[in-house]
């Protein structure tokens, strides 16, 4: 297990925009997993849920107002 928690690395380029809710606050993107592939590990999805449930439970995550605020922490990690 991660002790810095679940991550999961999308590189930017592989990341497209198909539909934006604003009202609900929600943006809906397909990933290309052969970019996904490139930047992690092969794991299981069921290993990655399990630490993203211990990541929520433990209080070790990022919540954003704005997709910019979102791109902007991106970059700078």
């Amino acid at each position: 297990m991660n002790p810095q928690g679940a991550t999961i690395n999308i590189p930017l380029a592989a990341v497209r925009c198909v539909s934006a809710k604003p009202r609900e606050k929600r943006v809906v993107c397909e990933i290309d997993l052969a970019q996904l592939r490139m930047v992690n590990e092969p794991r299981t999805l069921d290993e990655l849920l399990v630490e993203a449930d211990f990541d929520i439970a433990a209080g070790n995550y990022k919540q954003f107002a704005s997709v910019g605020e979102m791109v902007d922490d991106l970059r700078n990690t």
